[in-house]
């Protein structure tokens, strides 16, 4: 069996690397809130015509008993294309 200091050595990484990454990839718990937050999020603009940003969906979620930052909500949003569009 090779040790972890020879297999590091051998794939030329930092061990802090690999550390970081085994916590990055014990963590699924982390995805599924994420996975959850995003379906309230969905849910929201849904129910509001996808006329709700990402200011009033931050209220929404604080009023249903999430506390969440409204700089995630809108980074959420981003990546999910989930922003409203002003009509001309």
């Amino acid at each position: 069996m090779i040790n972890l200091r020879t297999w590091l050595e051998l794939v030329a990484i930092p061990k802090n690397s690999f550390y970081e990454w085994k916590a990055k990839l014990s963590q699924p718990e982390e995805d599924l809130e994420v996975n959850t937050l995003i379906e309230a999020i969905k849910a929201i603009i849904e129910s509001s015509n996808q006329s709700y940003g990402y200011r009033r969906v931050t209220l929404a979620l604080n009023q249903r008993g999430r506390k969440i930052n409204h700089k995630r909500v809108l980074r959420i949003m981003r990546e999910n294309q989930f922003l409203c569009e002003i009509p001309p």
